[in-house]
């Protein structure tokens, strides 16, 4: 049996101060050193062949916690890569909504009409995640580490196609 351990990275600095981080490769914060720590014990028993994770440093930081101890090679794979905010990359949540209300709201409901200029429609960000699909499943125990929903989302509705992801109230948008 295939199992896929998909794992978000670790609370890094555009979670603790709200900042849109798409790309835009922020540190880990003191909070998510803690809970690499406990996902590095979480681990520390179960068999894995093989790791992915996206070109930021806050997927690979946390991904190492579950590699390293193993003597495993973490795989960095570009199309896992988050969804690219374009004029949005660092700009704070609060920025956004005072500015651009409703593209903040598009933004909140994964709605499919946010499209930042030289940013990533959703659709597109969860197409990198699709690439990868018959790639993970070939694996007999693997771990992917992932940045972002969209791209979760996706790949989810992939591997399980009877199960319906929903994110932001707004089923089927991907």
């Amino acid at each position: 049996m295939t199992r896929i351990y998909i794992i978000r990275h670790a609370e890094a600095e555009g979670n603790l101060f709200h900042r849109a981080h798409g790309w835009f490769d922020g540190h880990i914060t003191a909070t998510g050193m803690e809970q690499i720590a406990a996902l590095e014990k979480r681990f520390a028993d179960i068999h894995v062949d093989t790791a992915y994770a996206s070109e930021l440093t806050r997927t690979q930081i946390t991904a190492q916690a579950v590699v390293a101890p193993k003597g495993l090679k973490l795989r960095i794979e570009p199309g896992l890569n988050e969804i690219r905010m374009g004029v949005y990359e660092d700009v704070t949540l609060g920025d956004l909504i005072y500015h651009h209300p409703e593209e903040r709201v598009n933004f909140g409901t994964y709605s499919r009409k946010w499209a930042p200029e030289g940013g990533d429609t959703f659709a597109q960000a969860a197409e990198r995640g699709e690439r990868y699909r018959g790639q993970l499943a070939a694996y007999a125990y693997a771990l992917e580490t992932l940045s972002g929903k969209p791209v979760v989302a996706r790949l989810l509705c992939f591997l399980y196609p009877n199960v319906v992801v929903e994110l932001g109230g707004e089923p089927g948008i991907l």
